[in-house]
């Protein structure tokens, strides 16, 4: 059995360059989103690209997908809480 984890996509999030690269190089400021609402509960069965949860990015309503098939066994980040690119929001076991 492994344990694959269900991040937080560093695409998903936009990234805001402010600053001159001239002068001090770019400055880089990362948006943090919420996980809004668990869509599967922990132990349920879930297919790869199957969205798992919702969150918020940018006040828009985005949707983390599993990237495996197997079951979501863990749920690191509850509903509300906040996270950022790379986050770990849960795990799905697999059978391999």
């Amino acid at each position: 059995m492994k344990k694959m984890p269900i991040t937080v996509p560093v695409s998903m999030l936009p990234v805001k360059n402010e600053g001159s690269p001239y002068k001090n190089g770019p400055v880089y400021f990362q948006y943090k989103t919420a996980v809004l609402l668990w869509l599967k509960t922990q132990g349920e069965t879930v297919s790869q690209g199957e969205p798992v949860c919702q969150g918020e990015v940018d006040k828009k309503t985005v949707e983390f997908y599993a990237p495996a098939t197997g079951v979501l066994s863990e749920i690191c980040l509850a509903d509300g809480e906040e996270c950022s690119a790379g986050d770990i929001l849960g795990y799905i076991t697999t059978g391999e």
